[in-house]
């Protein structure tokens, strides 16, 4: 006996599908009717639900993550600041602030913001656009952007690199890349900055 499938055409607008077995016996064939029952259909919407309900918790816990993440953009930096220092970086691997003090990748160059690039940064680092999901391969970064307090501490720093669109920032703003939008409007601002 094998059992084959053929559709009874509509019932109610829902195709139903009814199943016959066959047996093909000396006599020829034999055709009996099967229609699957309510424990096969209960089986399977239950596993549909099962389904839905876990994509609908993947989804709750994606929101609710990137909301905690977003609520930090705000944040950078935690503390008063008196100036902003952008510092060319030589493109190896790290960051412009490494044990409290400039890095060794720091060229030399180095410019003061004035007030309104500072607000055009901190706008853009605090833009949920200016971050995606993306990988990264690399971090050797070629700008990092420092935040000194009254008595010339370091109250904050990002570094940024423009091939992997990394960045990186302390204090830390959560995991983010930087999506294509980021990347343009900070290689803009810093552009601006040093060739003036």
């Amino acid at each position: 006996m094998r059992l084959q499938e053929k559709s009874n055409g509509r019932t109610n607008g829902v195709s139903s599908p009814i199943f016959f077995l066959t047996d093909r016996s000396r006599s020829g064939i034999l055709v009996l009717p099967y229609v699957r029952g309510e424990g096969f259909r209960k089986k399977k919407l239950s596993t549909q639900l099962s389904i839905m309900r876990q994509i609908v918790w993947i989804l709750f816990f994606t929101v609710c993550c990137c909301c905690a993440e977003e609520s930090h953009l705000n944040d950078f930096p935690a503390e008063k600041f008196e100036r902003v220092v952008a510092y060319k970086l030589s493109g190896e691997p790290g960051e412009v602030i490494e044990d409290g003090q400039l890095s060794r990748l720091v060229t030399g160059e180095e410019e003061v913001l004035n007030s309104g690039e500072v607000r055009k940064l901190l706008a853009i680092l605090a833009n949920k656009t200016t971050y995606s999901n993306t990988a990264a391969l690399c971090f050797d970064p070629h700008i990092g952007y420092v935040f000194y307090g009254k008595q010339n501490e370091v109250v904050g720093h990002s570094t940024i690199c423009f091939h992997c669109y990394q960045i990186r920032t302390t204090p830390d703003i959560g995991d983010f890349m930087l999506s294509e939008r980021g990347i343009e409007r900070l290689a803009a601002i810093e552009k601006r900055i040093f060739e003036q």
